[in-house]
């Protein structure tokens, strides 16, 4: 009785489930180190940012305006939020009505009430220059704040740099709440006020590139007051800087003003909320860099100081520190803000899909060689029955049973095995040993020859 063929395995296909699970598990992986990223990475930032400024017809508005004409190129809109001065911005920032801001140097963060929620402290970006306190009289005054006891000075409004300034330097004078009256004009309206002899003196804090403080320094009929205490005044508040208006600054034909002139000034600084994206300080501080700051006219040297990290009060964001030390990336130098912003995100989310990558990039070279090959390799185990059985059996029948078992295991090689160029001298030695088994049946059949004939 003639042994029966072993059945072949079946037909493999050219990418099988088990070549498919090893790459869906890394594709897994990778999804899931995205994720994780996702939640750790920034969010994209807004397109829009608030600065509150001052009053609209001063120094620091004209400089936020063209801090917002660079943004604008960059595709961020600035708003410009004008308020009553330094005191007013400080608040504003504080309780997150605006991002960034302009604050003259002597003002306080503001402390919330009792009932209140505590309010963020801001940070520092840079200081871009430095504000004189200038004092006007329709009369002569002598180097000494006391000449203003008695009269009307129209001092900035409540909540301006100017009247908080103004009244720390009236308090180290002597000069109680009651010596003088206060009108709360500020800017235009003081000037005004001045010309029209409402008031008897105006005070401004304002670089001399001010358009008040030029109108009334170049119109001569106005003294203006240089404190002879300056720099008892300096040494007392450390924020302080010590200036000098020169003889003949605002008008040299005139010889106006007709002496030196003794101020202190307050720098100005911009500041931010702790909140702020750190993609938005970076731009914030690429436009104050990119913008000359406002000249006073008088410091000489110091203003090649501006903007920069110096005669700051509050603590330096970690973002200025970063930008100050190193300038910005050379992705925000080189490419748009926003498509900086983008690559600089997936730049971190990248850092695990590496991590996943070079593990399995030491892995999955040697199993996909596996994969491969065990296409091949599989149906050496039919193999190995056709040869065991073709031993066994004597009878032609038999081995014509076997042999077709052997052309129809072949034909199913050449038709279900799909394998790279590369692995194809595998496949055809598989074909090989196939045929070398059907010609091994073959001599079986053949009739003994017997023995060689005697020579």
């Amino acid at each position: 009785m003639s042994a029966a063929p072993p059945d072949p395995p079946p037909s493999p296909r050219a990418i099988g489930r088990d070549d498919v699970l090893p790459w869906l598990g890394a594709t897994v992986l990778c999804l899931l180190g995205f994720v994780v990223a996702y939640f750790a990475v920034e969010p994209a930032p807004p397109a829009r940012l608030r600065i509150a400024t001052g009053h609209v017809d001063g120094v620091y508005h004209a400089l936020a305006t063209r801090y917002a004409e660079y943004m604008a190129a960059e595709g961020v809109t600035l708003e410009l939020v004008p308020s009553a001065g330094s005191v007013e911005n400080m608040a504003r920032v504080q309780r997150g009505q605006v991002e960034l801001a302009f604050a003259q140097g002597g003002v306080p963060p503001e402390v919330a009430d009792g009932g209140e929620a505590p309010l963020a402290v801001p940070q520092s970006v840079a200081s871009v220059g430095v504000e004189p306190l200038w004092v006007f009289s329709r009369e002569p005054i002598d180097h000494d704040l006391n000449a203003l006891r008695g009269k009307r000075v129209a001092c900035g409004e409540p909540g301006s740099g100017t009247r908080a300034l103004f009244e720390q330097v009236l308090a180290d004078s002597g000069i109680g709440p009651l010596a003088l009256e206060r009108v709360p004009f500020g800017g235009q309206r003081a000037v005004e006020a001045l010309a029209a002899s409402q008031v008897e003196a105006a005070v401004f804090v304002s670089a001399a590139a001010g358009a008040q403080v030029e109108a009334l320094g170049a119109e001569g009929r106005f003294a203006l007051l240089s404190l002879k205490h300056r720099d008892a005044l300096l040494a007392r508040h450390p924020f302080l800087v010590g200036v000098r208006a020169p003889r003949g600054v605002f008008d040299l034909q005139n010889d106006l003003p007709p002496a030196d002139v003794e101020l202190v000034a307050a720098p100005t600084t911009v500041l931010c909320s702790p909140e702020l994206h750190p993609a938005l300080l970076t731009l914030s501080l690429m436009a104050i860099h990119a913008v000359a700051p406002p000249s006073t006219g008088i410091l000489g040297e110091t203003v090649r100081e501006f903007p920069g990290a110096e005669h700051l009060e509050l603590p330096l964001a970690d973002g200025a520190r970063h930008f100050y030390n190193s300038g910005p990336s050379f992705l925000y130098r080189w490419l748009p803000f926003w498509v900086a912003n983008l690559v600089d995100r997936l730049k971190v989310m990248l850092i695990p899909l590496l991590t996943l990558l070079l593990p399995l990039s030491k892995v999955f070279p040697p199993l996909w060689r596996w994969r491969i090959r065990s296409r091949i390799y599989r149906w050496y185990s039919t193999l190995h029955e056709y040869d065991a059985r073709s031993r066994d059996v004597a009878d032609a029948e038999g081995r014509e049973a076997i042999a077709a078992g052997l052309r129809r295991l072949e034909r199913e090689v050449l038709a279900a095995v799909k394998v790279p160029p590369s692995y194809m001298g595998e496949l055809y030695h598989l074909r090989l040993h196939i045929w070398l088994l059907l010609q091994r049946l073959k001599a079986y059949q053949l009739p003994d020859p017997g023995p060689p004939p005697a020579p």
